[in-house]
């Protein structure tokens, strides 16, 4: 299967890899040139042999728009900490923010006394762009420069301590962080194979050489350095040295300052951990890192093909054999296979998570490290010259090839499109469905998942994994069928029904009962089987099925009760009825099987809210337990039904129930007692015709011969209860006069309050001319006025505006209506007679009580000084210096005024 690029004039952009080419607009930082992208692009698919896909593509490239100066061509290019550092053959560099944030730098990398002796061979920059090495070519031979990248205005200065070697590779140290004004200890590889520990700064540096490989050609082509840390071992320290034809692990402990890694080429080679290969010298090593997170892949280019491999530190640590347990080997040509072809070997190469890149002159290719197929094949355009070498960002993951003439980005965002395939395809599937984008994606693994444990015959987790499948319910079903594995299927369905919605009433309604089914089902076999333990596990979980709210609110009761009856299970057909309040049928079953005691213990739980069902089953129950159903009856104060039975049972136990009804004062009067004993009086008299034990009765309780009389028969013989009669009789007549004497008491009572009354009104009382008014004190003469028997006198006005204070509303609202009344009246007769009667009300109001040392004044003992509504008003005024308090909450619900002045017209 082949996918196609395509590029109009205006295209700067170019896509590649598996499915339909899109195509994007200009970005910021690029620039738009028509002649550098060749329009014939093929893909081919590493995925399947199917149909064009039209998808995202999983890379696409970018021109970076740079602008080469007159007569300079690129010589090399890293990429670091956001940036790409673009060497041109003029010896400067120039720094361009791959974000386009930022303008280019122009950074001289030889010091200026140096200019013109030197050329730029290779350069070598820290992860996060804060150092810089620069190895050139000078006239007496190889020199190399250090320039700190953080602090511009820093001019670069020789590193003596490595004058005439040529370096081949830096390892920087993890440890150090951006914009740090030291390295830290770093390793320097160089063409003879040796091996230098160095430590620089901005003005200063110190190294030596602490180790030496044998038989090199070609010298140290990469070094890698990482850090692992162990709560038992402490720091440990991993190296790769890789050469031409063998690549070395290292891992041990750092050594004291200025030899942190001696020790560790010395004596910790790690025992598998090297391999061998022919010659290439070419050969280069790409480690995949997101910086600053320790390493997890690596690539080592060969004649035989890229070894790669994935980073176990924890083997290492553990047994010092290596920490890459696996290597494979990559051709560079899947589609030929062909090893040691140096025509397959590519220029250059870096490593991604997924993929590995390889670059040609004129063309790359990309090869997933998965399944070691190949996902691009890209002819580079022809004008854009020889590609010389690609690379990546370990902070960002920038990846960027270049040319003499040009350079281009890959995006990679898009390269775990098809990982979820992939994984699904190699039986991992929890990593397949990490890298899942849509549900459609997610609906297929789960699917693929499902059938490979079917196969296996792993059918309880097939079960929940067809669960998240869309595939077909019926044929899923039928394959658990098929295999009498009513357990798994029914695990499919419990999970079927917690992922519907509550909206699906009727899917649930089937679902849930067909699940009793497999329930009830199950319990059968393992009956069947005398398996108790599986019939306990299988009961428990039957009825958290059952009391689960979502099967509770859609299970059709009367087709489970069937379904429960047909399968002749008592426990789950108990468990179930009174799960759903149906107590009659518990207590049916119970007085069927002959134990009535739990029947009486099902009614003791429900009787109160259901005290029908102890008439229902009444008559059964007084049979087998009547002390019992009696004392249930007495229990919930149903008196009346305890009575009733008892008298069936026990004479007795029926006075007995009266008695304790009598100390339930909740629940009875006397007027209820009295029924209670006239039940037991007519059973008595008409039932047992016991004539004197009716008369006992009259002696223990609240009844008299009159109240039972009415129960004989008419034409009865009153000879054995004659002297009852007479007794009732003798003690009607004592009544009656003690009657007639209280009545003669009361009669002579009110003769003399009567006379006390007319008494009162020609009482006189004599007022002097100097008495004063005892709320205004002002002469008492000076206007209308009270005088009360307590001697106390009151001007009326004075004393209506004391009076309504203390006045409920009911009142207050009268005084008011009276006043208003008084306003209203006209200057004439009729006015004045009218103004005589509503003040004759006033003086009714005002009159009835002194409010110094009467009533009124009682009661205000314990009305507060404050009122409730106004009390936070008064708390707030002790801060704020003042307050002013309105009218109360009752005066303001009823009208009223209290403060209105007293009018004392026509009086």
């Amino acid at each position: 299967m082949f996918g196609r690029g395509f590029l109009d004039d205006d295209d700067t952009q170019a896509t590649f890899g598996l499915g339909f080419t899109s195509r994007f607009g200009g970005l910021s930082g690029y620039d738009m040139e028509d002649d550098v992208v060749d329009a014939n692009m093929s893909a081919y698919s590493a995925y399947g042999e199917s149909d064009v896909i039209i998808e995202e593509p999983i890379f696409s490239k970018k021109r970076l728009g740079f602008k080469l100066p007159p007569s300079t061509s690129i010589q090399q290019v890293i990429c670091a900490g956001g940036s790409a550092f673009v060497v041109l053959s003029n010896s400067t560099i120039v720094r361009r923010a791959l974000s386009g944030a930022e303008a280019d730098e122009e950074i001289h990398p030889i010091p200026r006394k140096r200019e013109g002796q030197c050329t730029v061979e290779r350069v070598f920059i820290d992860p996060t762009a804060t150092h810089m090495i620069t190895c050139t070519v000078c006239s007496d031979g190889h020199e190399c420069f250090y320039i700190h990248l953080a602090s511009p205005k820093l001019a670069p200065y020789t590193l003596h301590a490595v004058k005439r070697r040529k370096i081949t590779a830096v390892a920087w140290n993890p440890l150090a962080q951006r914009g740090d004004p030291a390295t830290q200890p770093i390793l320097l590889g160089d063409a003879q194979g040796s091996v230098f520990e160095m430590t620089v700064n901005h003005n200063d540096h110190h190294a030596q050489q602490i180790f030496s490989v044998s038989d090199a050609p070609g010298g140290i082509i990469g070094i890698h350095l990482d850090v692992q840390r162990s709560s038992k071992l402490g720091s440990r320290f991993y190296i790769i040295l890789a050469c031409a034809h063998r690549f070395l692990q290292y891992m041990g402990p750092p050594g004291p300052e200025g030899q942190r890694f001696e020790n560790i080429l010395k004596r910790h080679e790690l025992s598998s951990g090297g391999q061998e290969a022919p010659v290439l010298p070419r050969s280069q090593l790409s480690i995949y890192q997101r910086f600053p997170s320790t390493a997890e892949a690596m690539a080592w280019m060969t004649p035989l093909g890229a070894y790669s491999g994935h980073f176990d530190f924890a083997n290492a640590l553990r047994d010092e054999s290596t920490a890459i347990p696996s290597f494979n080997v990559i051709p560079y040509n899947p589609a030929t296979d062909r090893v040691g072809d140096e025509a397959d070997v590519p220029e250059s190469l870096v490593l991604t998570e997924f993929h590995l890149l390889l670059l040609y002159p004129h063309q790359i290719r990309a090869i997933c490290t998965v399944n070691n197929k190949q996902v691009m094949d890209e002819r580079m355009p022809t004008a854009a010259g020889r590609f010389q070498g690609i690379v990546r960002d370990p902070t960002s993951e920038d990846v960027l090839c270049y040319s003499e003439k040009t350079i281009y980005r890959i995006d990679t965002a898009n390269e775990t499109r098809d990982l979820w395939r992939l994984m699904m395809d190699k039986g991992n599937f929890d990593a397949a469905l990490d890298y899942c984008t849509s549900d459609d994606e997610r609906n297929e693994v789960h699917a693929a998942q499902a059938a490979y444990l079917f196969d296996n015959q792993e059918f309880g987790r097939a079960a929940r994994a067809y669960s998240k499948t869309d595939v077909a319910f019926e044929t899923i079903a039928l394959k658990f069928l098929d295999k009498q594995e009513e357990g798994p299927l029914r695990t499919f369905l419990e999970e079927k029904l917690h992922r519907l919605s509550r909206g699906d009433i009727t899917q649930r309604a089937l679902l849930t009962t067909w699940l009793v089914e497999l329930f009830l089902n199950a319990l059968d076999k393992a009956e069947t089987a005398e398996n108790s333990a599986t019939y306990e596990r299988t009961m428990e979980e039957f009825k958290s099925f059952l009391e689960a709210d979502a099967s509770r609110r859609v299970l059709h009761r009367e087709t489970v009760f069937d379904l429960i009856s047909s399968h002749g299970n008592v426990d789950v057909l108990l468990f179930f009825a009174q799960l759903h309040s149906q107590h009659d049928v518990v207590v049916q079953h119970y007085i069927q099987m002959g134990q009535a005691d739990k029947a009486l213990d099902v009614l003791k739980q429900v009787g109160n809210e259901k005290p029908q069902l102890i008439y229902q089953f009444a008559a059964e129950l007084i049979q087998a337990k009547p002390h019992e159903l009696i004392s249930l009856c007495s229990h919930m104060h149903l008196y009346e039904e305890a009575v009733e039975m008892a008298l069936t049972v026990d004479l007795d136990m029926a006075v007995e129930q009266v008695r304790r009804a009598k100390d339930d004062i909740d629940f009875i009067d006397q007027a209820r007692e009295k029924q209670l004993w006239l039940r037991i009086a007519n059973h008595v008299i008409k039932v047992k015709n016991d004539i004197p034990m009716a008369m006992d009765l009259l002696k223990q309780s609240v009844l008299k011969i009159e109240d039972i009389l009415p129960l004989f028969d008419d034409f009865k013989i009153i000879d054995p209860f004659q002297r009852n009669i007479q007794r009732s009789l003798e003690s009607y007549n004592k009544e009656i006069q003690q009657l007639r004497e209280s009545m003669e008491q009361s009669t002579t009572s009110a003769r003399a309050i009567r006379a006390d009354i007319l008494q009162l009104n020609k009482r006189v009382e004599r007022v002097h001319g100097d008495m004063m008014c005892d709320v205004c004190e002002y002469p008492l003469l000076t206007r209308a006025f009270y005088l009360f028997p307590c001697h106390h006198a009151f001007h009326k006005d004075c004393l209506m505006r004391e009076v309504v204070k203390y006045l409920p509303p009911s009142q207050c609202r009268r005084v008011n209506t009276i006043r208003q009344d008084l306003r209203d009246l006209p200057p004439t007769a009729a006015g004045a007679r009218r103004a005589l009667a509503l003040n004759a009300k006033l003086d009714e109001i005002a009159g009835q009580d002194c409010i110094v040392c009467g009533e009124i004044a009682i009661e205000m003992i314990e009305k507060p000084f404050i009122p409730k509504d106004q009390l936070e008003a008064y708390i707030e005024s002790w801060s704020t210096g003042g307050v002013d308090l309105g009218p109360s909450a009752d005066d303001e619900e009823f009208g009223i005024d209290r403060e209105a002045p007293i009018m004392d017209s026509f009086t």
